[in-house]
This record gives structure tokens, C-alpha cells and sequence, in this order.
């Protein structure tokens, strides 16, 4: 009984991933994919070398806090909002060499997400970083360091929602 049972449920699974498969190879309509956009790499070559001398270990102890601020509508920073906190993100810290210094400016001169303009590092460049998780409040911190200048990035995910009532009138 019980056989004939589980025989029965495999059956139905088979007949409901056939149909899953016979609507996709025939559906009417496909969405085309996304253009890919332009890759933008940093022109000068990367010197592994000199990205771990930097790294090295050294006396110096680096902490932070990492967060963000609201922005207004027009997208400037509001002085005055309270500060959102980064809540166990990881934190990347890259030496400030003349590579990740061009790679650095790129980004912040020629990316735009939006426009599909991404700007990439080389494959070994980004082997050569630290790490660290931020706790609840968004400290963070990298010891045994050399002294000397880095490039930090992470990222905040994070929403907000909200509402707003109009009165129309009677």
C-alpha cells in the first residue's frame, strides 16, 4: 500500500516538472537579456610586490566605525539624521598603492550602475586585501598594521519604508 502510494506522489512530481518544462521550451514570449554595458579596468599594471609590503604586517592598529546617513530628496546628506550603523558587514581594506589609487578615482569619477558602467579591479589586485566583520554598532578593526594610507570600502545594505497621508477632501 504504502508502494503504491510514493509510486503515485513520483508520478504527479514527474508530470508536474514535465509541464514545467514543456511551458518553458514553449512559451510564447522571452525577455531578451540585458546588454552586459562597459567594463572599466585601471590602466596601469598591478605590482603584487608592492601590495604586500604594504600589507605587512606592522605595530599600528586601525579602527573605524562604519555607517551611513538618510539623504534629503535631492540626494545631498543631512547633517541632522541619525546615523545608520552597519550591522555585521564585511569591510575591505586595499593599500594605497598607484593601482587601487586609479581604480579608486574610476569609481568614483566614471561608475554610474545605472548607465551600466562598472568599474572592475584586476583578479589578483583584489587577492590582496584584509578583511574584517563589523559588530552591531558598525566597529571595526584591523591590528598588526604598517602605518601608512588604505583605501577601506564595504557596503550597507539596507531599506526604508514608509507612508504618507493625503487629504483629498469630501
Amino acid at each position: 500500500m504504502e508502494y503504491l502510494q510514493t509510486n503515485r506522489l513520483i508520478q504527479k512530481i514527474l508530470f508536474l516538472v514535465s509541464i514545467g518544462f514543456s511551458l518553458h521550451a514553449y512559451s510564447q514570449y522571452e525577455e531578451e537579456e540585458h546588454a552586459t554595458g562597459e567594463k572599466i579596468f585601471p590602466t596601469q599594471k598591478f605590482d603584487a610586490v608592492e601590495a604586500r609590503n604594504a600589507l605587512a604586517k606592522g605595530t599600528a592598529t586601525l579602527k573605524g566605525k562604519a555607517f551611513t546617513k538618510l539623504r534629503d530628496p535631492l540626494g545631498f546628506k543631512n547633517p541632522f539624521a541619525d546615523k545608520i550603523y552597519a550591522n555585521q558587514i564585511t569591510v575591505e581594506l586595499f593599500p594605497y598603492t598607484s593601482y587601487y589609487a586609479e581604480w579608486y578615482d574610476l569609481k568614483r569619477k566614471k561608475e554610474n550602475v545605472k548607465r551600466k558602467k562598472i568599474v572592475y579591479m584586476d583578479s589578483q589586485a583584489y587577492e590582496n586585501r584584509l578583511t574584517c566583520v563589523t559588530n552591531k554598532v558598525g566597529d571595526f578593526t584591523f591590528p598588526d598594521m604598517k602605518p601608512g594610507k588604505y583605501i577601506l570600502v564595504g557596503t550597507l545594505p539596507w531599506s526604508q519604508t514608509g507612508y504618507n497621508d493625503r487629504y483629498n477632501g469630501s
